[in-house]
């Protein structure tokens, strides 16, 4: 029981850390506020990722209909593919969002984040076929 106590401990002040520094919560004497307005700013921008990433996969599925190199066209399918879980992940998450708890959020955010240095990776990698 003890152990419980303390992840939920953990997993408070993680949400509460995570929350303070994308600007979610505003402190002050009268207590801590949740600032919707930070949070639809950061939702907004992961909604931008996901829009470029539906651009990428689309210049990728071009692509790789083009490459008459097998092994590059297999990898540049396999980036494709890969993304397009990675994107289906970001959506879901997204989702997730819609009248979800503070807490839940900060869980979601980091999740995003964590799906965002993915993409990034990946992204590279087909740039980098591309060329």
């Amino acid at each position: 029981m003890k152990k419980v106590i303390i992840a939920l401990v953990v997993i408070v002040i993680a949400v509460a850390g995570v929350g303070y520094w994308q600007g979610w919560f505003k402190f002050d004497k009268g207590g801590a506020h949740f600032d919707k307005d930070a949070f639809n700013k950061t939702k907004q921008t992961v909604s931008k990722k996901a829009k470029d990433m539906k651009e990428k996969i689309g210049h990728l599925t071009t692509k790789s209909k083009e490459e008459t190199d097998k092994d590059k066209k297999a990898n540049l399918e396999k980036i494709k593919d890969e993304l397009e879980t990675l994107h289906k992940e970001h959506e879901d998450l997204e989702k997730q969002t819609e009248g979800a708890t503070d807490e839940k959020l900060a869980e979601i955010h980091k999740k995003l984040e964590e799906l965002d240095k993915k993409i990034a990776k990946a992204q590279e990698k087909a740039d980098e076929l591309l060329k």
